[in-house]
């Protein structure tokens, strides 16, 4: 696999972490019909659309020591990636499919990944125990509509920490309701950007929030509310 295009936004990365991901690639794609991980199993489609979409949008922070959570992990974006590059960050992964959390334990264990924690269950219960105000950086990938996200995601950042949400450009028709519900939840929006994926596949927002202050404890709220009544 040709990682020029990653090598360009992020130049500093090791030879061996390049060899873990492209590991990562042929896992993927080799456990792919049995785990229903995903439609785009091409080297183009996946180094594109999965690797570069997962890592552009961290490309600029300095992970060290950070602890980084991924809700609804599926296959592993952006977490896997991220660990695999940036091996003195602990991530943790968030999923309730048992078939998706096998293959993730399968990836930890084969690539050998210490910093990776995997976690098998439903984010808004967890959200209530343990976990809660714990992370540096909590984000999530095509999880869920912008307003069910950020109920589910904002519990989990420490006060202070980040919560990064990856969108599409379907973000723009969210955008009201996401800045309302973001007050809501003690968020600040502090940054939006966007990138176009090379070879014209597609383009992506970035949305930073703050976390100024500490979420009630009623949220999140059973799913069942969040997704009838969402906020």
């Amino acid at each position: 696999m040709d990682f020029k295009i990653i090598k360009e936004i992020l130049p500093y990365t090791s030879d061996d972490a390049f060899l873990k991901l492209e590991a990562f690639y042929h896992l993927l794609v080799s456990e792919n019909q049995k785990y229903n991980l995903t439609s785009l199993i091409s080297e183009e489609e996946v180094l594109i659309k999965h690797f570069y979409d997962s890592l552009f949008p961290f490309k600029d922070l300095d992970l060290t020591g950070k602890k980084v959570l991924d809700i609804g992990s599926g296959a592993g974006f952006p977490i896997v990636p991220l660990c695999l590059l940036n091996n003195r960050m602990v991530g943790y992964a968030i999923d309730s499919n048992n078939k998706k959390i096998f293959f993730l334990n399968k990836v930890k264990n084969e690539l050998g990944m210490d910093n990776l924690h995997i976690i098998n269950g439903r984010a808004e219960i967890l959200a209530h125990k343990t976990f809660r105000d714990s992370f540096d950086i909590v984000t999530a990938r095509a999880f869920a509509p912008s307003t069910i996200e950020l109920e589910i995601l904002a519990p989990f950042v420490k006060v202070g920490g980040a919560l990064i949400a990856l969108k599409s450009k379907h973000y723009l028709e969210e955008k009201e309701d996401i800045l309302r519900v973001a007050k809501k939840l003690n968020l600040t929006l502090v940054n939006t950007s966007n990138f176009i994926l090379p070879n014209n596949m597609g383009e992506r927002y970035v949305l930073t929030f703050k976390k100024h202050r500490e979420n009630s404890k009623i949220y999140p709220r059973e799913y069942s509310l969040i997704k009838n009544k969402p906020l």
